[in-house]
């Protein structure tokens, strides 16, 4: 008889809301809605990908849809494209492009395996902006740095700064940590 060992994951079962449809359809018109959906939404999201980048993962597919809502918490799932800093993915060798266009960053594009924290921080400017704009439609490019159509507040102003300096196109212009948008965002909700 031989001993195998096996890895596996156990994880509770998630089904119902996700952050989806706690977003308007056509974004969130005031300025109050939208500091109130960061505050219950956003920060929570934060220090929940925190955690998960400070345990050396990679996230790879955030997007609206892989965070679940389970009695007012929200929890992210879908941990398929996953890997760990010093790890090779747990996907296995990559032929096609794996995530979600509209929320991948340019270097998961071009090479999966470079994917690091700033790939995800790119995810979450993009689910920043559709809380304000509606959901991202084929007019916005992928992998492109996004901006806000109307920033005609300073609130708005500073949301537009913080959501271009999470989308950047390149890691060395893109905010690098969950912690440092949460500070961010914390910045701009009290002033």
């Amino acid at each position: 008889n031989q001993t195998v060992e096996v890895d596996y994951l156990v994880m509770e079962l998630l089904a119902g809301r996700t952050l989806r449809d706690t977003m308007d359809e056509s974004g969130f018109e005031h300025e109050d809605e939208i500091k109130e959906w960061i505050r219950k939404y956003m920060f929570p999201i934060l220090e929940g990908v925190e955690k998960v980048h400070n345990n050396g993962i990679i996230h790879r597919d955030i997007k609206p849809e892989n965070f679940f809502l389970k009695e007012d918490k929200v929890k992210l799932a879908d941990f398929g494209l996953s890997m760990g800093l010093d790890q090779p993915s747990v996907t296995g060798p990559l032929v096609d492009v794996l995530g979600t266009l509209k929320y991948m960053s340019p270097e998961q594009f071009y090479n999966f395996s470079h994917a690091r924290e700033p790939a995800d921080i790119f995810s979450l400017g993009r689910i920043l902006y559709e809380v304000v704009e509606g959901p991202i439609t084929e007019r916005i490019k992928p992998f492109k740095q996004v901006h806000l159509s109307r920033a005609d507040s300073p609130f708005l102003k500073a949301l537009d700064n913080v959501i271009a300096k999470a989308t950047a196109e390149t890691t060395k212009e893109r905010i690098a940590t969950a912690r440092e948008l949460m500070n961010r965002l914390s910045e701009i909700l009290d002033c």
